[in-house]
């Protein structure tokens, strides 16, 4: 083959063009399909990394001069680690190492595969039966394509620690690609056991079944399979002496195996704060069965988790001996004994103030200064409720703070609307509700609205009640260490059609539990099983409004929301996560496609991550999320697109690690200096954008009402509609907020503040609404409405931003 390479860089990397004999061309392209012969590392900005080869897209066009096919780099870069490529944008990048070698165990099955006039391979909608590899490594696959069920023979050819290739038998060319993840322990030893390769046979030689067994052995320990690899290495002692050697040699490598996945997984508990569960992890670990690295990380962990668990249990000593010196009938102490149920060593900032005089109380020896003591608990409660900045040390504001906290709690329990009216206007009357800024803080730091009384660690169902069959459905469970004193992200997971959602939360149980994970699996499915999504505002309505029900329940993280989906599922988390952005802090469809709404939505996800998983034989939702991703990347939107070599549609396991990899630095992302980029309609333009009532809020920003001509539903859907648009930037010095909006009737500005006490505008100064060229709003002094605060808190659960006045006009 003659070639001739030029090449060009890209943050460092090699970027290599090459000239090729057009004979030549398809078969190149093939045979890279499946090369991985080194390992690079792409790291995002956010710590989040890639492994595999990188590479860039290219297309194939001929020179004009020489007939000679030419290879272009053109689209996106990608990461190739031989199962999948995962998509990814050069600025998205931070840092990047070359070439680093891979070595590992490859078994092979060698087969002739000839298929006479073999057909194009369908797109693949379903996957319907897979049966187990027989003893030749083949197995029966049938799955559902365009032209109805298809049957077919596959055969395993390769299999290493990291990816597996198959190949179908017969009925049509095709190949496609696995993690070994995928694969279980018992699927695992079959294969092995079944290839001439690797396989153990009683009439070889001593030497042979030796070598054999130490291929299998260094395949387990490869692929991470601490129960396999014990069980091969007790076997390798059946070979005589030189078995025994060998055995005494790999002892150790199984063992640190072992030793490392226990730190792996308390490391996981430790960085999601469930202390008690990763001392418990690590409570088997010794030095006869690791190397000093990884006792060192184990050591770290321990003593993290004995220093929290050490500083919880003497803040709560502190708190119940305040509470028993105090006088029986003081104002305090059930205001205390609360403290002392809500505390999570998570938020002992909190009590800084208190913590910080507690030498008074470790000194005394029953005979203590009643004025001190009344200061101390002062401390504690105020700077329970409003956090170390705001601690008090006068025990009247400490009562009246607390009775503020108890009048917000049991407003926002009330069932309706209008007796929280009341009760609100009924309190401001009496004059306890004067400080907003402090009533703010209460709410930041309040326990769940309807927190679960009995707390299970069990997979649960919440079902509505009988009078009001409109509530939401859904399945929920809690990690190991859950507690209601701190905050828990959240993972809302939509299962696929026809599944089951208790099904689907158990293919995460595991894994989110040692990440520290709620989890959240809604009945979106309306229609019954195997309806599909309808794009429809229920559907919109069963989602958000369990997330919704679970804020009410649970301590959740409202930074740390994020909604994957499956299939059906995903075309939902497509839809919901594009028309109601501010919610999430990521998005996640796996198997699913940017269908109808979400195609003219694409600008949404300009401050909310999506991570896109599927296989290039998915049809028409791979088609649509190659052009959604095309639209992201032209803006250097936040995505990663993770696409299976040969795969359909399928839940892909061996995703669940890097999902949580990907979600664990990120945090939503919400800009009060502007949204969106103005433009109009232009096709430069970020503007946000609706086609349905129901999708009207987009961070502090929203539509009243949006044109008629400008609305759709899911049954009847025209690209042809122009959807309504909405931008807004900030202009601080002077406190005035700019908009552009594009068929839209009403526009509702939402003025709103952080925890940290950030907001679109500052409230004390007057403020200015320009939209376009006209003047809305010039020069008005707004007071922040408690009554828009704790509405904002019941219809969205939501505490991390505070709605504190909605203003609406008509442009």
């Amino acid at each position: 083959m003659n070639a001739e390479k030029w090449s060009t860089s890209f943050s460092g990397w090699g970027i290599w063009l090459w000239k090729i004999n057009s004979s030549f061309a398809f078969l190149v392209i093939l045979l890279t399909i499946v090369s991985n012969g080194r390992a690079d590392l792409v790291f995002m900005k956010d710590g989040f990394f890639l492994q595999g080869k990188v590479r860039r897209d290219h297309q194939i066009e001929l020179d004009p001069a020489t007939k000679e096919a030419v290879a272009y780099p053109k689209g996106f870069f990608q990461v190739d680690d031989g199962a999948r490529r995962q998509y990814f944008l050069p600025s998205q990048a931070r840092i990047a190492e070359k070439d680093q070698p891979e070595s590992g165990e490859k078994i092979s099955y060698p087969k002739v595969l000839f298929i006479p006039h073999g057909r194009p391979m369908p797109s693949i909608w379903e996957v319907v039966q897979v049966d187990e590899w027989d003893d030749k490594w083949d197995r029966s696959f049938i799955f559902k394509g365009p032209n109805g069920l298809v049957g077919m023979r596959q055969h395993l050819g390769t299999i290493t620690p990291d990816w597996a290739r198959v190949d179908a038998v017969n009925r049509h060319r095709w190949g496609c690609m696995y993690l070994t993840k995928e694969f279980s322990d018992l699927s695992l030893r079959k294969l092995l056991d079944s290839n001439p390769e690797s396989a153990d046979k009683s009439d070889a030689t001593s030497k042979d079944r030796l070598s054999k067994a130490t291929k299998r052995l260094n395949f387990f320990i490869q692929a991470d399979r601490v129960t396999e690899a014990e069980i091969e290495l007790s076997r390798l002692r059946n070979f005589g002496h030189e078995g025994v050697e060998s055995y005494e040699k790999a002892k150790l490598s199984v063992s640190n195996l072992k030793a490392a996945n226990l730190v792996s997984t308390a490391k996981r508990y430790s960085i999601s704060k469930q202390h008690r569960e990763a001392k418990f992890v690590l409570a088997g670990i010794d030095g006869d069965m690791a190397n000093e690295r990884l006792m060192e990380e184990a050591r770290n962990i321990v003593a993290e988790a004995d220093a929290c668990i050490e500083r919880e249990n003497k803040v709560k000593t502190l708190l119940s001996k305040l509470a028993s010196i105090l006088p029986k009938d003081d104002a305090l102490v059930k205001p205390l004994e609360a403290v002392l149920g809500e505390f999570h060593v998570d938020n002992i900032d909190r009590l800084e103030g208190f913590l910080g005089q507690a030498e008074i109380l470790e000194n005394s020896k029953g005979a203590t200064d009643g004025k001190s003591v009344g200061k101390l608990a002062a401390l504690a409660v105020t700077g329970w409720c409003l956090g170390k900045a705001s601690a008090e040390d006068k025990p009247d504001r400490a009562f009246q703070i607390w009775k503020n906290r108890n009048f917000i709690l049991s407003t926002l329990k009330l069932a309706s609307k209008a007796a929280r009216s009341k009760a609100v206007s009924e309190e401001i009357k009496g004059g306890f509700l004067s400080q907003f800024e402090e009533n703010a803080l209460i709410i930041g730091n309040l326990p769940p609205i309807q927190g679960e009384v009995q707390i299970s660690k069990e997979a649960k169902e919440v079902v509505p009640e009988a009078d009001n069959p409109s509530k939401p459905r859904y399945h929920y469970q809690l990690p190991p260490g859950y507690h209601p004193g701190r905050k828990w992200p959240i993972l809302v997971v939509l299962h696929g059609s026809g599944e089951k959602p208790q099904e689907h939360l158990a293919k995460w149980s595991k894994q989110a539990g040692e990440e520290g994970y709620i989890l959240l699996a809604p009945h979106w499915e309306l229609g019954g099983a195997k309806s599909g999504y309808a794009y429809s505002p229920r559907e919109h309505e069963a989602v958000l409004g369990a997330i919704h029900s679970s804020k009410h329940k649970f301590r959740i993280d409202d930074e740390r929301v994020f909604l994957f989906g499956l299939d059906g599922g995903a075309n939902a988390a497509f839809d919901i996560g594009l028309s109601h952005p501010d919610y999430f802090a990521g998005v996640i469809p796996m198997s699913g496609g940017a269908f109808y709404f979400a195609s003219a939505y694409w600008r949404n996800a300009q401050q909310v991550p999506f991570y896109v998983c599927n296989g290039d034989y998915a049809g028409d939702l791979n088609l649509k999320n190659r052009e959604i991703f095309t639209n992201w990347a032209s803006r250097s939107f936040p995505m990663i697109w993770s696409q299976y070599k040969g795969r359909g549609v399928e839940w892909f396991a061996g995703e669940t690690t890097q999902i949580f990899d990907w979600m664990r630095p990120k945090k939503r992302l919400y800009s009060f200096s502007s949204l969106g980029n103005g433009g109009g309609l232009g096709v430069l333009a970020n503007d946000y954008r609706s086609l349905r009532p129901t999708d009207d809020s987009f961070y502090w920003l929203g539509f009243g009402e949006i044109a008629k001509s400008s609305q759709l539903t899911g049954d009847k859907w025209n690209q042809a509609v122009q959807p309504a648009a909405l931008s807004a930037w900030v202009d601080r010095p002077a406190n005035k907020i700019n908009i552009r909006s594009s068929n839209c009737v009403e526009v509702v500005v939402k003025l709103v503040r952080n925890s940290q006490g950030e907001g679109v505008v500052r409230m004390d100064k007057p403020i200015s609404i320009m939209h376009k060229l006209a003047t809305v709003w010039n020069q008005k002094k707004v007071d922040p409405d408690l009554e828009t605060v704790l509405e904002g808190v019941i219809s969205r659960g939501e505490r991390e931003i505070l709605i504190l006045k909605e203003v609406r006009f008509k442009p």
